[in-house]
């Protein structure tokens, strides 16, 4: 939790020194299972043994999506624009 709040304050900074953001997804929260591993963070799995070691690196999955999160965002908003240009064409 410390961690998330001491980024939100960061990305505010940089927004406040800077008037940008750092990308398509500044201040969203985003939340995973503790089954998908983040790095510094514990992947117990509901497993107490698994507690308190740290994953090392990050998954796959982690890393495909800050990567692509500009390609997920725009995707998206193509996505709703289609849907809606269906909706207004046909209805």
């Amino acid at each position: 939790m410390n961690q998330a709040i001491q980024d939100a304050i960061d990305a505010d900074n940089y927004y406040l020194q800077t008037g940008k953001t750092r990308g398509p997804l500044h201040g969203l929260p985003i939340s995973l299972k503790d089954t998908i591993d983040v790095e510094g963070v514990d992947s117990t799995i509901g497993i107490i043994k698994k507690s308190f070691k740290p994953a090392k690196r990050d998954a796959t999955v982690v890393e495909a999506f800050f990567l692509y999160s500009l390609f997920l965002f725009f995707s998206f908003f193509f996505f709703l624009f289609f849907f809606f240009t269906l909706l207004i064409f046909f209805f």
